[in-house]
């Protein structure tokens, strides 16, 4: 193979994209969502609403048509050009299944805008209640295949902000890891807006690997008992996740779950591999937490109970109505 060969090999096989995506013009913009309105609404968050749109086959970039997400800035703050600069740096050379593709941006007078792929099945957090065992595990280990890409570049990328809100799915329930508008070089001073969100550690000031880590954990544990991240307890006062799973882990998961192919014992191991990415508050500076590598690891010997998955799929669903 010719060294040019191999060189274009590279670049379709290697772990980062070219650096490259699309300096759009407003007129672009304008050009893919005609209207700005609230029907064309799919999401928000803080840096902005997002809108439906649409790429035809005649634009001038050389796009193929297709239907995008565009992520329009509430205003032009120093915060939001932050996380617009975050959310290109980042966008332009993370290449993976399980991350949301960056197709351009958009410096605009009045707003700044991200154009990404659009992924039609909304977010892990509209469809908490109704995943069945084999979808919690395909997003589980999505994520984490994800967040080790991530982790695992020579200058370590923290995502920063990993919660179901920034999980989206395909029609076929495959998780798109979004928003790297918190995103950081490992080292680096984390956003304030990221901390104390219940998906970092409450004292975390720099982006470290542990920030993703506790976000994979809480997440892992909400999928295994469909519950929010913060909780109240017999007292009425709110508490994380984490305490709920340490007092319900005998039980493993969700009924759902244990019905639809989540064993016992998968779901026991599952709250305790969670758990250690998830301390206790006081205990958060001095435990120690596995890397994002040793939970693939560990995944990779979780499956699906096909027997009592069939059951579930067939009469137990009908009966039980869950």
């Amino acid at each position: 193979m010719g060294e040019s060969e191999f060189w274009v090999l590279i670049l379709v096989e290697g772990k980062e994209k070219d650096g490259s995506c699309i300096d759009f013009t407003i007129e672009d913009i304008q050009s893919f969502v005609t209207e700005f309105t609230e029907a064309n609404v799919i999401g928000s968050g803080a840096f902005g609403l997002v809108y439906r749109g649409l790429i035809s086959s005649d634009n001038k970039h050389g796009i193929d048509p297709q239907a995008v997400a565009v992520k329009k800035s509430f205003g032009l703050t120093e915060e939001h050009h932050i996380q617009f600069e975050a959310e290109i740096s980042f966008g332009s050379i993370l290449n993976h299944p399980n991350i949301v593709n960056l197709i351009g941006y958009c410096d605009g007078p009045e707003n700044l805008y991200l154009i990404y792929e659009f992924v039609p099945n909304g977010s892990v957090a509209n469809h908490l209640q109704e995943l069945t065992w084999d979808k919690c595990l395909k997003v589980i280990k999505g994520v984490v295949s994800a967040i080790d890409y991530m982790h695992g570049f020579s200058d370590s990328i923290v995502h920063g902000d990993v919660k179901p809100h920034n999980m989206l799915l395909t029609m076929d329930f495959d998780v798109k890891l979004a928003d790297f508008g918190h995103a950081k070089r490992e080292g680096q001073r984390v956003i304030s807006g990221a901390v104390g969100s219940g998906y970092i550690p409450t004292r975390a000031v720099r982006a470290e690997k542990r920030n993703d880590l506790y976000g994979v954990g809480t997440v892992i544990l909400q999928l295994l008992w469909k519950k929010n991240h913060r909780l109240k307890d017999s007292f009425h006062q709110w508490e994380h996740i984490r305490n709920y799973a340490v007092k319900n882990q005998r039980k493993g998961a969700h009924l759902k779950l244990r019905l639809s192919g989540c064993s016992a014992a998968t779901g026991k191991k599952l709250n305790t591999l969670a758990l250690t990415c998830v301390p206790d508050s006081m205990e958060e500076d001095e435990h120690h937490y596995p890397t994002i590598a040793e939970i693939s690891a560990e995944l990779r010997h979780v499956g699906v109970n096909k027997i009592i998955s069939k059951l579930y799929n067939s009469k137990l669903k009908k009966d039980l109505d869950i």
